[in-house]
């Protein structure tokens, strides 16, 4: 608001004009601008953390796959490779902190579900407490998925942690997927969703 007194002859004050903008675009366009800045800032450090990261476990990956070929013992053999894998997973997880860091985005490709939930499921079965009782549903016709597999991994893998979590004395954790069709118009989360389950029990 923008208020100007208007004078007479005599310099005395006899009405005032009022200009009145409203200014809530300018303000809404600041506060993206801050958010911008401090995306931009938070890109650049992820990318030098990043950088970082990637020299740390370039050796881990060099190393594991040399020792793995001079163990004899199955068990060791299973562990160091559990150990690699991980490696390579964190190895990921860095390439996406990269992409992020750039602009750019993640790759998606076709996913068997199938796989990298057993794939989990052994490493899970290695590191989780023994208390915890572990079982896959995995019907054999499980549809492939367009994603990024080490997000998705990611998100599977926090679920499960979030459950260990949860499960301080122990108890069971099922781990599972099915075939499933949305029917249109019914795929808001917000509502109850109704749906055909394809290829499972």
């Amino acid at each position: 608001m923008t208020i100007t007194p208007l004078r007479d002859a005599q310099g005395e004050i006899t009405h005032f004009v009022a200009i009145k903008q409203d200014i809530t675009d300018h303000k809404t366009m600041e506060v993206h601008f801050m958010q911008a800045q401090r995306m931009e800032a938070l890109g650049a450090l992820a990318g030098g953390i990043a950088h970082d990261l990637n020299n740390i476990l370039t050796p881990i990956l060099m190393v594991t796959g040399l020792v793995k070929e001079k163990l004899s013992d199955e068990g060791d053999r299973k562990l160091l490779a559990m150990t690699e894998s991980s490696a390579r997973r964190g190895a990921e997880i860095i390439k996406q902190l990269l992409t992020y860091s750039r602009g750019q985005k993640g790759e998606r490709t076709a996913v068997q579900p199938r796989h990298l939930m057993a794939e989990m499921a052994a490493m899970m079965r290695e590191t989780f407490p023994r208390e915890i009782n572990l079982q896959l549903q995995l019907p054999a016709g499980l549809w492939p998925v367009i994603a990024d597999p080490t997000q998705l991994h990611q998100v599977l893998m926090n679920l499960c942690v979030n459950a260990r979590d949860a499960m301080p004395t122990g108890g069971q954790l099922t781990v599972g997927a099915a075939n499933v069709t949305l029917v249109e118009g019914e795929a808001d989360c917000s509502q109850n969703i109704r749906c055909r389950e394809q290829g499972s029990p």
